[in-house]
């Protein structure tokens, strides 16, 4: 069984690729790798991961490593022209993790993705490619060109850029700079072999496609030629013409290039001139009519695979003898794929292959009797490694509510006292997490300085306590409102906090404190919360979520204010607390602050949001409640968003709590509190 590694399944590239796969007699499984779940590509594989943008060179590379060790992938594909050249520069990287990689040289590479370099080059050994200059130069030279000219990208695909000049007035008025080439226009021709005079647009028939494949030894093992008609740049007939004259032109190109490391697929695009063919493109690729040579008998990706995985050039050659009886047509295809399969592949998105998680055997939780320190409590007991849980509460009839609640001692030992004022002794904690905090309006009455009081001074005694004592590690729950509103969302952890409330204030200071020099061994970690919803202990029936929850089960409307386009970023509980279980317990790489966010990672417009309880209420035999929304308020509230891909990479976490299934729990729930009442 041969892994093959496919990037950028959901371009037209990739999807060729996988296409002509399916032609294939190997015992193959595919490992199909995009930035985003919503390419369809990416839908089609063996094994899906969602990778970062190549512009992250750096982390793209790490993670391509990373997907190749733990799949054991044989060889892998680039979808993407700007991927030919990290694959070129960073070959050895991948051949040291057993996996062969289809691409060139970096020499080639780099002609391959510039134009005018490699129309100078093929100048120079007087192969027949069609006359190109830069913008610049052709500009100074317009009156004596024969138009119409090609003005186009000095890189680019796809006709992307590519315009009709029609004399040189137009020509000296085109926007001069570097990256813009000029060609001279190859007019298609007619049936008798004339050129066809100009119009006024670029006509995209009759343009010839050459695709050779050449083995690890830079020998050609095939070759496929078609002249094809392209709509915006892509080919929508195609017609073989295996007896072209221009093959054996575009072999001597091939040959040249293969003395300087072209490897692989190599792709000329040309048209024929009253003087012989005349290519205008190089590509060291696969291209988007691979999967349609495919169909034909032209497996070329099947024969890359032999020849560079298995050493087999005799099998593939054979795979690259194709029907001459059959023509290509291409069209746009749909597919539909299950919701929960786009949302598990963005859980996983940047799952590191393997996470080393061990739960602290003793633990001290502040806030224990609050909404999130109450379930976070709950689910470390039900965690085998916890053998001690200190839950710090304000007075003795809170210990013993939070004793009813969470079960009797040993496991479980209620630390009386006030953030203010406690004296702490941690010693023998391995993990502190202080969840513990003043926030109004949920905390009716409260003052700044009682605010500060308790969240950056209490905060200081307990990192001060937990420092001296010798704790491992100290998980501090911060807010999404460090982030301000002043800027639009997705919130990212580099961006500099700019907080607005006096609580956004106060623990954006608390974050600081953690920073502190003296902190020796113990590492920080923040984790920014946005708006935490959901049931559980302790809910806040009265915050935003849970109250149309209530609403929903008395019948009543739910008001939607400034035409309910606000956007919330809503956790759940339980995905909140499992976020702090492993912040507690991986093994994080060495720093003394770590700074993570902690969201839903897909923000919901309010609007969206009271929908999700019209499906609850049908599903539950409720009227459907009527929503009333609200005009444009003068201010429009801000919207909330909170990027976690860091989240998901340092922790291996993600939501798994859909917001429909939030919803309908939390009406269940309210509905028996209607009835209880």
């Amino acid at each position: 069984m041969i892994t093959i590694g496919v990037t950028a399944v959901g371009s037209g590239i990739g999807q060729s690729v996988l296409r002509s796969l399916t032609t294939s007699s190997l015992e193959y499984r595919v490992v199909g790798m995009d930035v985003r779940s919503l390419n369809s590509g990416i839908h089609w594989v063996q094994a899906a991961y969602l990778i970062p943008p190549l512009s992250r060179r750096e982390a793209y590379l790490e993670r391509l490593c990373a997907i190749i060790a733990r799949e054991n992938v044989d060889v892998l594909i680039p979808g993407l022209d700007p991927e030919l050249q990290v694959f070129a520069e960073h070959r050895e990287r991948f051949e040291a993790l057993g996996c062969t990689v289809i691409a060139p040289s970096p020499a080639v590479a780099r002609l391959s993705g510039d134009k005018l370099a490699f129309a100078q080059w093929c100048a120079e050994r007087g192969l027949p490619f069609v006359a190109t200059a830069d913008l610049a130069t052709a500009q100074g030279s317009a009156d004596e060109l024969d138009y119409p000219v090609i003005v186009k990208p000095r890189a680019g695909s796809a006709s992307a850029g590519v315009r009709l000049v029609h004399d040189a007035a137009e020509l000296r008025a085109q926007p001069a700079g570097p990256d813009w080439i000029v060609q001279a226009y190859l007019a298609p021709l007619d049936a008798e072999g004339s050129p066809l005079a100009a119009g006024t647009r670029l006509e995209q028939v009759g343009e010839v496609s050459a695709q050779y494949l050449l083995g690890p030894d830079g020998t050609v093992l095939g070759h496929f030629l078609s002249v094809n008609r392209l709509k915006d740049g892509v080919p929508v007939e195609i017609l073989p013409d295996p007896e072209s004259s221009a093959i054996a032109a575009g072999r001597d190109i091939v040959e040249a290039l293969a003395g300087i490391g072209a490897r692989g697929p190599v792709n000329l695009q040309g048209r024929m001139t009253p003087d012989g063919v005349r290519f205008f493109e190089l590509n060291t690729r696969f291209t988007g009519i691979t999967g349609v040579r495919g169909l034909m008998g032209f497996r070329e990706v099947e024969a890359a695979v032999r020849s560079f995985v298995l050493g087999q050039d005799e099998e593939a050659r054979a795979c690259l003898r194709f029907d001459r009886r059959f023509v290509g047509l291409r069209h746009v295809g749909d597919m539909i794929v299950p919701a929960e399969r786009v949302a598990a592949l963005d859980r996983a998105v940047f799952a590191p292959a393997a996470t080393d998680a061990t739960v602290p055997a003793r633990l001290l939780v502040t806030g224990a009797t609050g909404y999130a320190g109450a379930n976070l409590a709950a689910l470390l007991l039900e965690q085998p490694e916890v053998e001690d849980l200190q839950v710090v509460v304000r007075d003795e009839s809170a210990a013993r509510a939070l004793g009813e609640l969470l079960g009797p001692p040993p496991r479980v030992r209620p630390v009386v006292g006030d953030l203010r004022s406690a004296t702490w002794d941690l010693r023998g904690v391995d993990t502190v997490i202080h969840a513990a905090a003043l926030r109004p309006p949920h905390v009716a009455g409260v003052a700044s300085d009682a605010l500060f009081a308790v969240n950056v001074e209490g905060t200081r005694r307990l990192l001060a306590a937990a420092r001296r004592d010798g704790v491992r590690r100290f998980v501090y729950l911060s807010t999404q409102e460090v982030y301000g509103v002043g800027r639009p969302p997705p919130w990212h952890e580099s961006m500099l906090p700019q907080p607005e409330t006096a609580y956004g204030c106060s623990k954006w200071m608390g974050e600081l404190l953690g920073r502190d020099e003296q902190a020796g061994g113990m590492q920080t970690v923040v984790l920014r919360v946005g708006r935490l919803y959901g049931l559980g202990h302790h809910i806040r029936w009265q915050e935003l979520p849970h109250k149309l929850a209530c609403l929903t089960a008395r019948g009543e409307p739910l008001p939607l204010t400034a035409g309910g386009r606000q956007r919330l970023d809503l956790v759940h509980v339980r995905d909140l607390c499992a976020a702090v279980v492993r912040a507690a317990s991986v093994d994080l790489p060495p720093r003394q602050q770590l700074v993570l966010n902690v969201g839903s990672g897909r923000p919901t417009a309010l609007r969206d949001l009271a929908g999700h309880y019209a499906v609850a209420a049908r599903g539950l035999g409720l009227p459907e409640p009527e929503v009333h929304v609200g005009g444009q308020a003068a201010v429009t509230p801000p919207d909330h968003g909170m990027d976690i891909r860091r989240a998901r990479a340092v922790l291996g976490w993600g939501p798994t709590v859909g917001l429909g299934q939030g919803v309908r729990e939390l009406v269940a729930a309210a509905v028996e509190q209607v009835a209880t009442a």
